[in-house]
């Protein structure tokens, strides 16, 4: 059996139309040749992100190319930042994160977090920190004269919360205050380098064809 049809038979088990299949499969294989991965992986995955972000299937392309754009620009791999992107979908929901700015962030973090599922998790924890702060972290951002809704995501975007913080000239110390554990490293690789995070997560509004010209 083709990993083309297996790819099909996959698709329509998530309840997909041939028509949607095919316009997914068509958006795919490109991506899975730039990717040097399965087909039916991919196919699979990219269904399952443009599910999780309320895509329609006219959108695959757009997204595929999304992705492999960013993929190119930073350390993460098409499939990682399709398999990121799953994870960390919920969380995008409820802070109104787009697709773009999410996989942003994850290929931003792939360098310090290789593993998909690693990265996707710790940036949804260190969202939680800004999101629900303890007592020393609502401190520690009031010393650096923010209020919590300036770093809030849901109110000002997941770059924005830590463009904030960037820009107010958060220390060391503040980070540790705010984030723990493993979220601190997540927050800190972020912190530094948030210009070409925004670079980045600017970079996608423009990248039709991307993964056909790589």
């Amino acid at each position: 059996v083709s990993d083309l049809t297996r790819a099909t038979l996959e698709l329509a088990k998530s309840q997909r139309t041939a028509a949607e299949a095919g316009i997914i499969l068509t958006a795919a294989t490109t991506a899975a040749a730039f990717a040097q991965d399965d087909l039916v992986h991919v196919a699979d995955q990219g269904d399952k992100v443009l599910k999780a972000f309320k895509r329609s299937v006219n959108d695959a392309n757009e997204v595929f190319d999304t992705l492999s754009a960013v993929s190119t620009r930073s350390s993460a791999s098409l499939t990682g930042l399709l398999e990121g992107l799953v994870i960390f979908a919920p969380t995008a929901k409820i802070m109104n994160a787009s697709l773009e700015e999410s996989a942003a962030v994850l290929g931003v973090l792939a360098e310090r977090f290789p593993n998909a599922r690693l990265s996707a998790q710790v940036f949804r924890a260190s969202l939680d920190d800004l999101t629900n702060p303890s007592k020393e972290a609502k401190k520690a951002i009031i010393d650096l004269g923010l209020s919590l809704g300036e770093v809030d995501p849901r109110k000002v975007g997941t770059v924005g919360a830590f463009r904030a913080l960037s820009d107010a000239h958060i220390t060391a110390a503040q980070t540790s205050a705010i984030f723990t554990g493993r979220n601190r490293d997540a927050a800190v690789t972020i912190l530094s380098n948030i210009d070409d995070l925004e670079s980045l997560a600017g970079a996608t509004g423009s990248v039709t064809g991307e993964s056909e010209r790589l």
